[in-house]
């Protein structure tokens, strides 16, 4: 499919001459023609080589200009419903721009007492069905004249860099854009100003955007996608001429019990081992034959960081090879129980002890991982399998997309890459510097592992979208709920709400370690909390400083 993202990325791609017009076009055409593919324009630009230095680049821009857009809109709402006046609109875009957009306009307003969260909230919802409804006519409208518009400037800036993605200058006049740049400059002391230059006409000023488009009927329906699954943004369906893997009966020398799953690429069978006097394992095969590169990629990688990670809270690597036929297969550990999904679906939101002791078991699973050097990078409540029994034990699954990691940037081997320009993960759960490709560690699984503990608590995501792709702009985007947001009926620790909100903070390095939150929830703030949420209703009304602490929450997670 096609998307607005994609123009921009296309148009910039031009600009900057990493790839021609006619080019940009073609690959264009093509993603519009098949409205089922999950490819971007960039990743497809990739495999077909595009080199990753101007992939990272052309990512970062992209997720510069929408979220300078969307700021754009915002600051135009404020003014129109909120009567903000253009001085202080001003001074608002001055300072976000100052700090480099680590704060949002709303945020500034919610912690100076302008706003309060709610209106908050309610002016990102508008903004944002704004944006989509005017993305859709962008999108049909360079579709209808053959994307011959990809060939004009997006920025119309001397040089394209990441200095000239601010609000001010491509989205305001080039009177306010002196007026803003001028204050930053004070705020900053900066010596070589950008100058006013302008955004493509092709998306509407935000002015003009607002007056087309009318808010959906009640908004979003957030209740129902936040129960939705998610899934992997790549999916194989079963394919007839692969050969049905579901009637055999062994793999090697473990006898099939039961065919648990197949798909395009192999099978999951639940399995019998005789050197073990019979005990169950789980059986993974590969259909070498039918698999592709990525496939079979992915499938080494998963053995290969097995490999490096012994821990009880992970699941273990017990046999592998391959059959007398062609298959390869892995031999992983079996245990009763469900995915943490099946238990949400069924039994709703963890109680609030349950779900801390959850937290801390993941956290050691997650720190044995990042011990050997590795991220999960799909961290999930599908890929976390809670054993029966009075304990609740649980395993942490799947690491086919892992990738090791060396300062931050991802380590050379082939063992480790995954398909080129393919943002890996789920996407109600990625983290913001998977999308734009910036380096990432531990803490690119804590922000995944910060979503799962929010919707094990909740019941909800703490960002909701309609599609994979909105959901990327969210992660970039989008300001988080807040425990009580989402949930009224538990008296939530502000400390907690705390330690969630930097879980989930945009920046990377704003977020805590495993180490650290193990720390801090066995230093008291796991007791304090569960004490807290079951104290009497009078004990735990809020004061002025617990209310003025909730506010400042929205600007935690972007700081």
């Amino acid at each position: 499919m096609l998307t607005a993202a994609d123009v921009i990325a296309g148009k910039l791609l031009v600009q900057l001459g990493d790839v021609t017009a006619e080019r940009a076009r073609a690959v264009m055409r093509a993603a519009a023609a098949d409205a089922s593919a999950q490819e971007d324009l960039v990743a497809r630009l990739q495999a077909e080589g595009l080199d990753q230095a101007k992939v990272t680049r052309i990512r970062r821009y992209v997720g510069l200009y929408e979220m300078v857009r969307a700021e754009a809109v915002y600051l135009t709402l404020l003014e129109k419903r909120h009567g903000v006046p253009r001085a202080e609109a001003h001074d608002l875009l001055a300072r976000i721009e100052a700090d480099v957009y680590r704060s949002r306009l709303g945020a500034l307003l919610v912690e100076a007492g302008r706003l309060t969260a709610e209106e908050d909230r309610a002016l990102v919802q508008r903004a944002r069905q704004a944006m989509a409804a005017e993305d859709a006519k962008v999108v049909a409208r360079y579709a209808r004249d053959d994307f011959e518009g990809v060939a004009r400037p997006l920025v119309r800036a001397p040089k394209v860099t990441a200095a000239a993605f601010t609000a001010s200058t491509i989205f305001r006049s080039p009177e306010t854009a002196r007026l803003v740049r001028a204050e930053v400059e004070r705020l900053r002391g900066l010596a070589d100003p950008v100058p006013a230059t302008g955004g493509d006409v092709d998306f509407a000023p935000p002015e003009a955007l607002l007056a087309q488009a009318e808010p959906a009927p009640g908004g979003l329906d957030l209740d129902r996608l936040a129960r939705a699954d998610t899934a992997r943004f790549l999916q194989s369906a079963p394919d007839p001429a692969a050969g049905d893997l579901r009637g055999r009966r062994e793999i090697g020398p473990y006898e099939v019990v039961e065919c648990l799953g197949q798909g395009g690429m192999g099978a999951v069978y639940l399995a019998r081992d005789p050197e073990s006097a019979g005990a169950l394992v789980a059986v993974k095969v590969l259909h070498t034959g039918r698999a592709g590169p990525d496939d079979q990629a992915r499938f080494q990688r998963e053995l290969a960081v097995m490999r490096l990670v012994d821990h009880p809270d992970v699941v273990a690597l017990i046999d592998e090879g391959r059959t007398a036929d062609g298959l390869d297969f892995v031999v992983l550990q079996a245990f009763p129980g469900r995915p943490l999904r099946a238990h949400l679906r069924e039994g709703g939101p963890l109680p609030l002890d349950a779900g801390l002791r959850l937290l801390e078991r993941l956290l050691e699973a997650l720190g044995a991982v990042h011990a050997a050097g590795v991220v999960h990078r799909d961290v999930k409540p599908e890929n976390v399998f809670v054993i029966a029994g009075p304990e609740r034990a649980v395993k942490l699954l799947d690491l086919g997309i892992a990738r090791r990691i060396d300062h931050g940037r991802p380590a050379a081997e082939r063992l480790f890459r995954t398909r080129a320009g393919v943002i890996s993960g789920s996407p109600a759960y990625v983290a913001p510097e998977t999308i734009t490709d910036d380096p990432i560690d531990g803490r690119t699984d804590v922000y995944s592992l910060g979503v799962l503990l929010f919707e094990a608590l909740t019941g909800r995501l703490p960002l909701v979208a309609d599609s994979p792709y909105e959901y990327l702009r969210e992660h970039l985007l989008g300001v988080p709920l807040t425990l009580g947001q989402a949930r009224k009926d538990v008296a939530w620790s502000p400390d907690l709400e705390r330690l969630v909100a930097r879980m989930l903070a945009k920046e990377r390095d704003h977020r805590p370690t495993c180490a650290d939150i193990l720390g801090a929830l066995r230093g008291g703030l796991a007791e304090a909390a569960v004490r807290h949420a079951q104290a009497p209703p009078a004990a735990t009304k809020e004061s002025g400083v617990v209310k003025g602490l909730y506010k400042l929450l929205n600007r935690a997670t972007w700081s």
